[in-house]
């Protein structure tokens, strides 16, 4: 690793999160100005003020240039979405446990007139306000969760990189001024194509404006400057003139066009998860171009990679405390992928597939969530190189299954050539280019479903295990239609309050309907909802089927009385339950066949609903770190789990501490899963001793465990190579681990940093000694 690395990673983690108030000023001012204009040139002139106001400022190490505040790791405040959070725990931010953000005295004093503005214009206060009554009575039951898109912006998306690497924003625009001309002003349909192109145009311009402030910049500094620094700010200034308004030439204004794109992105709205794709892929011939041509090495490729994953991990999300509780640990989800096919299916791997590698193996930070796609002709060189980077112990890559996602994605309507095109996003989503996916919209607690249905219904009314069922699958019925109309409310209010134009031109389809994502604009219009605690719900109906309805060995109306009361005084009873009843995760199928029975009848279900772009819902199988405080909305579960007790992590990982059978038999369990039902995503956790992967031949063995993850089809798996010994030593002594990584679910974060709730989650997690 150069020394320029280690600098910008020093001061990347040296700097605590700290709240700024830059954007919310700006945006504030502007709302005002334009006040009485359609919102979606409201919200164009409003990024076009940020880009042009925004502090423009360059680190003495950088190669690549952009901020998004006046520091690093800024908490930046996003007003029209939702302020009545950070009103009440503006006193607490600093202190809470999950996710802190400093905040100075001038902020606390200056904070609250700036929300004052945004008093009942918030996306918060109009979606409430449009929600019928029945859903939020429904909502406030604890089956559904809505924050992530209730209090923020569009988000989980994959934006088309490429087109403006090989365009550049000159060709974007006039695309665009072609699309106008071609108008006919007699249709007045497109009065609002019209409102929509000069909307963007405006952020056209607005994006060229901020990269020649920085070309400014670096031109205003390489007069002061002496040497090879000199030298590089000249270049920075040249790029910046060049990329993003022109075609990148070469790797270095690829990489500089690509993070102006990206960070421009994340000034106009606070979504997680905007991905950058198949990086690999589209950056290959920039970098070959100039490896040819003997501009750059490798390891200049190498150390520009590296600039660029210190750039992404630079940006963090303010969160309300229930969003960073089921966010826990700063992820982003920026998720970029190597490795996979090519459209005519052949294996696309090449030298940048593992310089991804090497980059993210050497400098050990938490963005972009790597990831890698295998399939059954993937070479066993990048297979040994990703088990090598596996066994460093980071979390990453996380491991795409081809086998299994392509398929799931040709059931959505997708063409084969693009199914094998897809990229994932956020954690373990994986749409297509194109597709607004809206891919984490809801959170969906299954064991809740369960709890009310045992809370309502005595002994009386069920005589039957399959009596029990259909008032399961009833309930569950209910709660999904809900939770589609109160997604639906929101999708609405996105759609008419906080347009994104600058977004929108980077999603094939909306520059050629004329529309913005937010309303439709996208060629693939999805709505995904997922599913939390999978395994706890399984264990809980194979523990009624059994022990209650087959083996008689306790009564309906007595393990009702139990779970109310937390097994109080009846620890023989939890158990019976946690010792008698097979539990999902060893191979058994008998529960096995019962998960994946229910998951199939929530992801059918959740498809028979459409949202307000024109699409319809899909369904995921997985938590983030969800599964804790939707655990404290849950009572004691027939599983044996108690009251308020962390749900099952992942989506399809074996509850903690269940699985007794190795990681090949938790693998078998999920393969019993229907994956193809699920193209929003499943997640599944492992955690390996590192002695489990020591050495030449137990790393050959765990490559071979990988191949037999491909051969399964199951669609998702990620490690934590990690003993609890280790974790526990952390907690201790966060000062010596401070550059800890481990893998939360879906992304990885450094262990200090996360709650203790979820340290503690991931020490428990079951530790597997071998493969």
């Amino acid at each position: 690793m150069r020394e320029r690395i280690k600098l910008l990673k020093k001061r990347l983690y040296s700097t605590e999160p700290a709240v700024s108030l830059e954007r919310a000023r700006l945006i504030t001012s502007s709302y005002k100005e334009t006040q009485g204009q359609p919102m979606i040139l409201r919200r164009a002139k409003t990024l076009a003020k940020i880009l042009h106001n925004v502090k423009v400022w360059i680190d003495d190490h950088d190669l690549l240039v952009g901020h998004r505040a006046p520091q690093v790791r800024a908490g930046v405040i996003f007003p029209e979405m939702s302020i009545h959070w950070l009103r009440e725990e503006l006193p607490t931010l600093e202190k809470r446990k999950v996710d802190p953000f400093l905040v100075t005295e001038k902020q606390r004093e200056e904070l609250p007139t700036v929300l004052d503005s945004w008093e009942g214009k918030t996306i918060y206060d109009h979606a409430l306000a449009r929600m019928p009554k029945e859903t939020k009575r429904a909502l406030e039951q604890k089956v559904f969760d809505i924050d992530n898109y209730l209090y923020n912006g569009v988000s989980h998306i994959l934006i088309d990189i490429p087109k403006v690497l090989y365009k550049g924003i000159s060709g974007i625009k006039e695309e665009i001024k072609s699309r106008m001309r071609d108008l006919k002003w007699s249709n007045p349909e497109n009065m609002e194509k019209l409102l929509f192109y000069n909307a963007a145009l405006i952020v056209c311009d607005a994006s060229v404006n901020f990269a020649r402030r920085y070309a400014e910049e670096a031109d205003n500094l390489s007069f002061k400057a002496e040497g090879k620094r000199k030298t590089e700010l000249q270049r920075i200034g040249s790029i910046c003139h060049q990329v993003p308004e022109f075609p990148a030439t070469g790797f270095w204004e690829a990489a500089q066009s690509l993070w102006f794109v990206f960070l421009i992105n994340y000034l106009e709205t606070d979504g997680m998860s905007i991905s950058l794709g198949r990086f690999d892929q589209y950056m290959y011939p920039y970098y070959m171009k100039d490896i040819d041509a003997g501009r750059i090495t490798q390891a200049d490729a190498l150390e520009l990679i590296e600039c660029l994953w210190i750039k992404l991990t630079e940006i963090v999300e303010l969160f309300d405390i229930d969003c960073a509780e089921n966010f826990a640990g700063f992820p982003m989800g920026f998720n970029l992928v190597v490795g996979g096919q090519d459209r005519n299916g052949q294996d696309a791997t090449n030298e940048l597939s593992y310089l991804c590698l090497k980059a993210t193996a050497e400098v050990k930070v938490t963005q972009p969530n790597l990831s890698i796609r295998l399939h059954t002709r993937t070479p066993s060189t990048l297979l040994r190189e990703t088990s090598k980077v596996i066994r460093e112990g980071i979390g990453m890559p996380e491991v795409f299954n081809d086998e299994a996602i392509i398929p799931a994605v040709l059931n959505q309507g997708i063409s084969l050539e693009e199914a094998r095109d897809y990229a994932p996003v956020g954690c373990v989503e994986f749409p297509v280019l194109g597709a607004d996916a809206k891919t984490n919209i809801a959170l969906f607690n299954l064991c809740r479903v369960l709890e009310l249905v045992l809370k309502e219904n005595s002994e009386s009314e069920i005589h039957s295990f399959s009596d029990f069922e259909k008032k399961v699958r009833k309930k569950m019925e209910y709660f999904i239609e809900q939770m589609t109309i109160a997604c639906n409310v929101i999708d609405r209010t996105h759609a008419e309050l906080v347009p994104t134009p600058y977004l929108s031109i980077l999603i094939p389809g909306c520059i050629e309907k004329g529309v913005d994502v937010s309303a439709g604009g996208a060629r693939y219009n999805f709505s995904g909802v997922q599913a939390v605690g999978v395994a706890n719900f399984a264990d809980s109906l194979v523990a009624v089927k059994k022990l209650v309805f087959e083996e008689k060995k306790i009564t309906l109306r007595c393990l009702i009385k139990v779970l109310s009361s937390n097994f109080e005084k009846a620890e023989h009873m939890r158990q019976m339950l946690l010792q008698l009843a097979p539990k999902y995760g060893n191979d058994e199928d008998y529960v096995d066949l019962i998960a994946a029975k229910w998951t199939k009848f929530y992801c059918q279900e959740v498809q028979n609903y459409h949202n307000p772009r024109g699409g319809k819902f899909i369904a995921g199988l997985y938590s983030v770190s969800s599964h804790i405080p939707l655990g404290r909305e849950v009572g004691a579960t027939p599983d044996g789990r108690k009251a308020r007790e962390p749900l099952a992590d992942g989506g399809l990982s074996p509850a903690q501490g269940k699985d007794r059978k190795g990681p090949t038999a938790v693998l078998k369990s999920v393969s019993k899963i229907d994956h193809s039902l699920a193209p929003n995503g499943t997640l599944t956790n492992l955690k390996f001793n590192p002695q489990a992967l020591a050495g030449e031949e137990r790393l050959g063995k765990f490559q071979g465990f990988l191949r037999s993850f491909v051969d399964l089809k199951c669609s998702h798996v990620q490690f934590n190579i990690i003993s609890a010994d280790v974790l526990k030593e952390a907690q201790k002594d966060p000062e010596k681990y401070a550059n800890l990584l481990v893998r939360v679910a879906g992304y990885s974060a450094r262990f200090v940093e996360l709650d203790e709730h979820v340290q503690e989650d991931i020490i428990k997690r079951t530790e597997h000694m071998s493969i």
